[in-house]
């Protein structure tokens, strides 16, 4: 019988111009990364103030940062077959 894990996805409630903003961390855990009751500083679009970075988290920078290289070797790959 296979193992259960928990993943804890944060819930962020923040205020702009007296309106409070509810939403999930966009990332989940197996282990807590935050506290409840914990501040820190996010950062939040003027127009849309539902689009929001957290200041200091790198996790929207990663999957990108690991992607693209795999996309280019793979474009790479095709572009020498062509050539072939």
């Amino acid at each position: 019988m296979g193992s259960l894990t928990a993943t804890y996805i944060p819930v962020l409630e923040y205020t702009v111009n007296n309106v409070k903003y509810t939403k999930n961390h966009p990332n989940g855990n197996a282990r807590p990364k935050y506290q409840d009751g914990e501040t820190f500083d996010i950062i939040y679009d003027k127009n849309n103030p539902n689009k929001i970075l957290i200041e200091g988290d790198k996790t929207h920078i990663i999957v990108p940062s690991i992607l693209i290289p795999i996309g280019l070797i793979f474009l790479g790959f095709a572009l020498s077959q062509i050539g072939s």
